[in-house]
């Protein structure tokens, strides 16, 4: 449930990024998807999760954003 939830928040910013950028839409959406997997490579370190969740985390995370400001794009 917690990577669906991340998953879905990064998709809503990545679009939301790309909506409110005039310019450089798709590379907005892209910093939302770096700065986000920086963010979740934190809580990880910070708080004991199971490993198998990291990779998908992390992927999923510049992933949705991707797909949230190409979107938006269009």
């Amino acid at each position: 449930m917690l990577l669906v939830a991340w998953t879905v928040g990064r998709l809503t910013g990545g679009c939301g990024a790309a909506r409110v950028t005039p310019i450089l839409k798709v590379p907005a959406a892209r910093w939302i998807g770096f700065l986000n997997a920086l963010f979740v490579a934190l809580n990880f370190w910070m708080i004991p999760h199971p490993s198998w969740m990291f990779n998908p985390g992390l992927a999923l995370s510049i992933i949705a954003s991707f797909i949230g400001g190409h979107a938006a794009k269009g």
